[in-house]
């Protein structure tokens, strides 16, 4: 047959009409209006695609003529003995020009359909290197299937191909999400089980050992039962740290507003553990505003991240080294860094140290003990009050964690919105450029 310019003019604009009409359907609306597009210029009855199932090895029925689909989808074609299983391994075409002649004729086909199959042109789908299917073109009702037909529906093939891929892509990344949702369930129910199952003994122990140091007259015991009781206190702080954890990812907490006074705040949290630096031979320092400075918050709540980050830098600091503690104003907001002359977080840490239970130390290396929640949990307070974490650190030369706070407005307008940008990649805090800075180690 003679090539027909117009023919392939008008092709082709269906294919550049295709490419951007598939961007707006759904994966199945868009299969099926490959098939049709086939059919209308091949001037066939109908045309199909047939996918491979590695599953049962056959090739499955995943577009073709609307109505019959449903029937067609139950069957499987083998991939011995058929048209579409030869294309399929053979990765050619293949044309039949008396098709109902032809012993590799799947008549079950034909059965649901109620046609007669006179001629066929069956393709293979290739991606790159893989053969993920057939395209079939069947019965042409103004001659016989030629090269041209072959060339258009091996232009369908190959678009059906990246489609094709992109699907089972995106199969593969729901699962993939569905999974990942299904493990974060199984942990916050081992965190809220664990910690409400340990509550209980925990009491049990802490309240008899406490009773047993108030009572006993053997002084040469009391190191033994203050042993315990620093060791139940440390598991009870364990416990809480998992409840509060177990509570931010259910959505329980709340943040009760209230005025907090963060100069005040923070000078009672910093006095709290001077005696655990004095043991660390470690120096707590430090530097308040001269004027209050104001947040609308739940003084707990943003405690426990102070406190975790407190924690964290004496952990991480050995004995002569300083931890330095501050709380200064930025335009619109109150900001509070703790720096540490401590052992540093490698660049390739910084991004998931804010992760639950990530810990930079292995099971097999730990020294400084901890669950990997502190940072967590810090992260959780914060952003529950509209503020943003971040931190800045050189292995060798400490580490500062620093948060931003809204500040209370003196009209008692409402608090302003989150920083947006990052901020651990350097970038400046807001109002940094009129008077305000980020801390850096």
């Amino acid at each position: 047959m003679p090539d027909n310019p117009s023919k392939r003019a008008r092709q082709l604009s269906r294919m550049i009409e295709l490419n951007h009409l598939i961007t707006r359907l759904d994966p199945q609306t868009s299969f099926q209006t490959v098939v049709e597009m086939a059919a209308e210029f091949t001037s066939s009855d109908y045309c199909s695609i047939l996918v491979y199932v590695p599953e049962g090895n056959c090739l499955k029925f995943f577009a073709g003529p609307w109505l019959q689909m449903p029937r067609l989808r139950e069957i499987s074609v083998p991939l011995d003995g058929s048209v579409a299983g030869e294309t399929f391994r053979s990765g050619e075409p293949i044309i039949l020009t008396h098709a109902d002649q032809d012993p590799r004729l799947f008549s079950e086909v034909q059965h649901i359909l109620e046609i007669r199959t006179h001629s066929l042109l069956s393709v293979p789908i290739h991606y790159r290197d893989q053969v993920l299917g057939v395209m079939q073109a069947v019965n042409k009702f103004d001659g016989e299937y030629d090269h041209e037909d072959t060339a258009f529906l091996l232009s369908l093939a190959a678009q059906t191909a990246s489609m094709l891929h992109i699907l089972a892509l995106e199969e593969a990344a729901d699962s993939l999400t569905a999974e990942t949702e299904a493990l974060e369930k199984r942990k916050f129910d081992f965190i809220a089980i664990t910690s409400h199952e340990l509550r209980t003994p925990l009491g049990v122990i802490l309240g008899n050992a406490t009773f047993l140091r108030e009572v006993m007259q053997n002084h040469e015991l009391r190191p033994q039962v203050d042993a315990i009781v620093i060791s139940a206190l440390r598991m009870k702080e364990l416990i809480e740290t998992l409840t509060r954890e177990s509570n931010v990812q259910a959505g329980a907490a709340r943040v009760r507003i209230e005025q907090v006074q963060l100069n005040n705040l923070v000078e009672d949290l910093v006095t709290s553990y001077q005696s655990e630096a004095r043991r660390k031979e470690i120096h707590l320092n430090v530097q308040l505003e001269d004027r209050p400075v104001l947040v609308e918050g739940e003084a707990e709540k943003i405690g426990i991240a102070i406190q975790n980050l407190l924690r964290n830098a004496l952990s991480f600091t050995d004995s002569g080294g300083a931890v330095d503690v501050s709380v200064r104003h930025l335009p619109g907001y109150a900001q509070i860094s703790i720096s540490d002359t401590g052992i540093g977080i490698p660049p390739e840490e910084q991004e998931r140290i804010f992760e639950r239970f990530y810990q930079i130390e292995s099971h097999l290396t730990r020294r400084h003990g901890g669950m990997g929640l502190g940072l967590s949990v810090a992260k959780s307070m914060v952003e529950m009050h509209g503020g943003q974490i971040w931190v800045r650190s050189k292995p060798g030369a400490g580490s500062t964690f620093a948060f931003i706070l809204p500040e209370r407005q003196p009209d008692g307008s409402p608090l302003l919105a989150p920083y947006e940008h990052s901020l651990s990649s350097g970038q400046e805090a807001p109002g940094s450029g009129a008077g305000g800075s980020i801390d850096s180690p």
